[in-house]
């Protein structure tokens, strides 16, 4: 039983059985760990890109002084 990829109204939830509605949460709550974990691995390869180009504007100022 796949419901969870739709916004379902008030009226249609009242009408599922009990273990229906448990399994809903249950995948509902798996759905968002994962949105959570995937955030964080993004967040994650921001800020490695940022330190990247930070590095890469240090490396280009210091060649420039240089003159290299």
């Amino acid at each position: 039983m796949e419901k969870t990829n739709r916004i379902h109204s008030e009226k249609t939830l009242m009408n599922w059985k009990k273990e229906d509605l448990v399994a809903h949460c249950i995948a509902l709550e798996y759905k968002a760990s994962v949105m959570v974990e995937r955030f964080e691995v993004q967040y994650q390869n921001c800020m490695n890109m940022i330190d990247d180009m930070n590095l890469l504007n240090k490396t280009v100022k210091e060649m420039k002084r240089h003159k290299i």
